[in-house]
């Protein structure tokens, strides 16, 4: 039992979190649409007064049942809300390569932009939303639904929502401007900006929130298929998909032991541009271009470092190198020239796995421009 639970744990790590979101997506927006589209109007038209009225007490006497489309388009939101929820949190947990996955893995733990302009981009952002938000909130108080108690409970919801983006959007740009007006150390400007940061998200989920409410108050139907593509769009820009696999194994298909299956897979994909390829009695294999293939066995105790070598392109090698550098790997070059036909000029580079201490070699080839070809370190 406990192996069919590391293979399912193992397979579950190297599925694609960015296939398995949209997966996630499909299966609740069709649920979505079905329950808003073919429930018949009657089918849970009574189940609000004993449920809402004695809260709200409905002084007004205002109609308070709700029809399946209704109560559809109130739950939709939440239910987008949570999926977000649940795409980020597998995007950081398990390597989506997500926007925060890459931000952590890639770009750093001091990623943010500090430069002037970049600020007040931000701001000028900010006071857009703001002024968009403050424009719909008056927008919903002059709408006359044909449900009142319906209605009456949008605005609510959506007032609020609308006024706590505002909130969050103003102190975000409080943030900002202090980040901006200052001459704050690098540090302190930092900070600054990721507290505008955050509040720049949230601000922005309450007022995707509230205006989808909002259209509800037009056609429930209209906000949950205007929801659902929200949440394709959402998933669209967050989520990279994996970049083409740059690196050719010039030599045979190779076993390499590794201590971290998960740790050593997003290395390997991330610097040499492999493709995961399939998974099988707990060890993952990694397909290079032109078909060769390298499979990542996990082995809790020692074993020897081993040798790989690949050969790429000279501007992926570049990219292998910008991301090496990134992660902390420290590369060491080496130009080797040779005459041949129009002549070759070879740079060739190694490191360490910084994971498992395998010796990597990455080389690439391209044409010569002189005449005079020497071999150098």
């Amino acid at each position: 039992m406990s192996k069919f639970v590391d293979k399912i744990s193992a397979y579950i790590r190297v599925k694609s979190v960015r296939s398995g979101a949209i997966k996630f997506i499909v299966i609740a927006d069709v649920v979505l649409i079905l329950a808003a589209f073919l429930l018949g109007e009657e089918a849970i038209y009574n189940t609000l007064p004993a449920l809402v009225s004695p809260v709200l007490q409905n002084p007004r006497g205002y109609e308070s049942a709700f029809y399946a489309a209704e109560w559809v388009a109130l739950i939709t939101p939440a239910i987008a809300l949570l999926t977000a929820w649940f795409a980020h949190w597998r995007d950081e947990r398990l390597g989506g390569r997500g926007i925060k996955d890459i931000i952590t893995r890639v770009v750093g733990t001091n990623p943010y932009n500090l430069d002037t302009d970049v600020i007040a981009a931000s701001m000028t952002k900010q006071s857009v939303l703001a002024a968009i938000a403050a424009a719909l909130l008056v927008v919903i108080q002059i709408f006359e639904p044909k449900n009142k108690m319906y209605g009456a409970l949008l605005k609510y919801l959506s007032s609020c929502g609308f006024a706590f983006a505002i909130l969050f959007l103003l102190v975000s740009m409080i943030c900002y401007d202090y980040a901006s007006r200052f001459r704050w150390p690098a540090y302190h400007k930092a900070q600054l900006v990721r507290k505008a940061l955050i509040l720049d998200v949230l601000s922005w989920y309450f007022l995707l929130t509230s205006f989808v409410l909002t259209t509800a108050l037009i056609s429930p139907r209209l906000s949950v298929l205007t929801c659902i593509a929200a949440g394709f769009l959402m998933w669209w820009y967050y989520f990279f998909p994996r970049e083409g696999a740059r690196a050719v194994n010039y030599s045979s298909d190779n076993d390499v032991k590794v201590k971290d299956l998960t740790e050593s897979k997003n290395f390997y994909m991330d610097v040499l541009g492999l493709k995961a390829h399939k998974l099988k009695d707990g060890k993952v294999t990694l397909r290079a271009r032109g078909g060769a293939k390298i499979t990542l066995q996990p082995e809790s105790a020692s074993f020897d470092a081993q040798h790989l070598s690949f050969t790429m392109t000279a501007e992926d090698l570049k990219v292998a190198e910008e991301i090496l550098k990134q992660k902390g790997v420290t590369p060491k070059p080496k130009l080797e020239t040779w005459s041949s036909a129009g002549g070759v000029e070879t740079r060739v580079v190694t490191f360490k796995d910084p994971h498992n201490q395998h010796s990597i070699e990455l080389s690439a080839s391209a044409p010569t421009r002189g005449d005079d070809l020497t071999a150098r370190d």
